[in-house]
């Protein structure tokens, strides 16, 4: 490709990339390229910035070699942050998870509950219907015991008749 022959507007990235190397943005002495940092998209300042501290005074290159620093490390602190945002996402999925699990166990144990209630009400219909049973029980015997004195006074009676009548 000739880089001479690129002219602005430039309309592909690559041919945005290739005009920082355009021999004809020259300062007057001729041996600096001249760049409008504004005219190149964000995603070329690596490149940018590589060329600017080979050219760039001692000074400068320095305060270049910190800033890349402090920008190496403000990165490694940005994945790290976001490291531990993945692990406490994953840790709340697990906690979700296990919330879910304690809430259809409590499901279950309140459908429990509610069997044992049910089969409480059952028992204690039972309970009612036994001791009704019993005291009908009870009532039948006392009237068995009333018959029986009542046949016996009868047996008396007739037997003290026979012996009345036995006797004459």
């Amino acid at each position: 490709m000739q880089l001479s022959k690129l002219q602005a507007p430039y309309q592909t990235d690559l041919e945005k990339l290739l005009s920082i190397f355009d021999q004809h943005n020259r300062t007057q002495n001729g041996k600096e390229l001249l760049l409008d940092e504004d005219q190149y998209p964000d995603a070329f300042r690596p490149i940018r910035d590589r060329l600017f501290r080979a050219n760039a005074e001692e000074k400068v290159r320095e305060h270049m070699d910190i800033e890349e620093e402090v920008i190496e490390e403000l990165e490694r602190l940005e994945r790290k942050v976001e490291d531990k945002e993945k692990q406490l996402e994953e840790k709340d999925k697990k906690i979700e998870e296990q919330d879910k699990k304690l809430e259809e166990k409590d499901k279950k144990l309140e459908e429990q509950d509610k069997k044992l209630e049910e089969q409480d009400k059952k028992l204690e219909e039972l309970h009612h219907m036994l001791t009704g049973t019993s005291q009908q029980l009870q009532e039948k015997d006392k009237k068995l015991e009333d018959f029986h004195a009542i046949l016996r006074e009868q047996a008396r009676m007739i037997e003290e008749l026979s012996q009345t009548i036995r006797g004459r």
